[in-house]
């Protein structure tokens, strides 16, 4: 990532992305399939990308029945969140009908907010205009982004980073409630920042799992340097 960084930084163009075909999903579900019975193939937000479409025609390619695709509805740790439980329960011994299950219910608990330090890349994205940005650089206005329920949505503006973090914090922990939680901070190239936001969000969430990841290059294209993001999901209640 420090190189699509160090890009962010310099590019005066917003990175872009394709999806992969049919083919090459469909390549890549044959080569699984030589091991396992059952693909469980969880994607990103099929609002904001193709890539649940283009799977799902894979899928039908593929021998019946041994594929299921779902659309978690959510980018980043959002979705890893959701891929992780996947995983602890195919490693558990869990069938491909339980795995969807499972995963399927947890996604309307699933919730990700993110701080932006800088505007650069919400205007380079298309989030907000020109002039938006330019007001907002010159009033120190930050904003929070939320993306859950397959939309990501500046949900406030904040003045401060500073203040930025504590409503994300406020606003995640809503989310959360009293209820037990696997919880990721994520942040775009600010890992030191992050790893002192999970010491201290510990104290604050009833949390069964934690870790720290950087927010992948597909949300930093929109965040862009400098972000911080809290993605929360509740595994009871």
């Amino acid at each position: 990532m420090s190189e699509f960084y160090q890009r962010l930084r310099t590019s005066p163009q917003s990175p872009s992305t394709s999806t992969p075909s049919p083919s090459e999903f469909l390549a890549a579900y044959e080569h699984l399939l030589k091991e396992a019975e059952t693909v469980v193939s969880i994607h990103m937000m099929g609002t904001k990308t193709t890539i649940p479409t283009v799977a799902r025609m894979a899928a039908d390619m593929a021998p019946a029945g041994r594929v299921r695709v779902i659309d978690s509805r959510s980018v980043s740790l959002g979705l890893g969140l959701l891929v992780m439980e996947a995983a602890r329960a195919a490693q558990a011994g869990e069938s491909a009908d339980s795995v969807q299950g499972h995963v399927e219910s947890l996604i309307p608990n699933t919730h990700l907010h993110a701080a932006v330090r800088e505007m650069t890349q919400l205007r380079k994205s298309g989030r907000v205009s020109l002039g938006q940005a330019l007001l907002a650089n010159a009033l120190s206005i930050k904003p929070l982004v939320y993306a859950a329920a397959s939309a990501i949505e500046v949900v406030e503006k904040t003045r401060g980073f500073h203040h930025a973090v504590e409503e994300m914090i406020a606003r995640a922990r809503e989310k959360a409630g009293p209820h037990q939680v696997d919880l990721a901070v994520i942040h775009s190239d600010c890992e030191g920042e992050a790893e002192e936001l999970l010491a201290r969000l510990k104290g604050e969430f009833n949390c069964r799992h934690t870790l720290v990841a950087d927010v992948g290059a597909n949300l930093a294209a929109h965040v862009g340097i400098g972000a911080l993001g809290i993605g929360t999901m509740r595994t009871t209640g």
